[in-house]
């Protein structure tokens, strides 16, 4: 019986915390500070000039997007275009040592410093030269109104076979590291790389 009588004061005192609790519950929107909007969304959709969903590379183009901004409307493009070319070549690089360290690992060299200095030199050199022939496909600007800093928002492209080809040709005359595979290998065994 006294267990009983615990359980029903246990159950009254949190009854009463409950309904206090809820009685002083106050809506956001009840504070001064933000007031009520009738008739706007509760959400908006947001979208992207030049998405990186509609501009993804294929089996002819490895594509990029980027952006920049500033109060100066130059600034800003140039800000986007050094944006999209360090992205670009950053992972057109690493996914280049990764198919010249496979390469390695299938002709059983061990990497020393000697050959990682060479490799990062060769891509370095190969891809930074070659993305000099990059072509802007989306270049669109927006303004704020409130901080007057431009966006530009990019997309660039560049020729799969224009970027591939040559560093094929100098990892082939390379003696420690030769690709032995043909060029449409080695461009598969890029896509894959690259893809991830």
């Amino acid at each position: 019986m006294r267990n009983f009588y615990f359980v029903f004061a246990l159950a009254a005192i949190v009854g009463c915390v409950t309904i206090t609790s809820c009685s002083k519950a106050v809506s956001v929107t009840d504070s001064k500070k933000m007031k009520k909007k009738l008739n706007e969304p509760a959400e908006v959709e947001v979208t992207f000039p030049c998405a990186p969903m509609d501009y993804q590379s294929d089996k002819n183009f490895i594509r990029a997007t980027g952006s920049g901004w500033s109060m100066d409307m130059q600034v800003a493009n140039s800000s986007a275009r050094q944006e999209v070319l360090k992205a670009l070549g950053f992972k057109i690089g690493t996914s280049i040592k990764g198919l010249a360290v496979d390469n390695l690992a299938r002709k059983q060299i061990q990497m020393t410093e000697e050959i990682t200095k060479t490799l990062n030199e060769m891509t370095k050199n190969s891809y930074e030269h070659e993305l000099a022939s990059y072509k802007i496909i989306c270049e669109k600007y927006t303004k704020n109104p409130q901080t007057k800093n431009f966006t530009c928002y990019m997309a660039i492209e560049i020729e799969k076979d224009k970027l591939l080809r040559p560093i094929y040709q100098r990892l082939s005359a390379n003696d420690i590291l030769r690709i032995d595979d043909d060029y449409e290998t080695f461009k598969k065994e890029f896509d894959k790389k690259f893809s991830k």
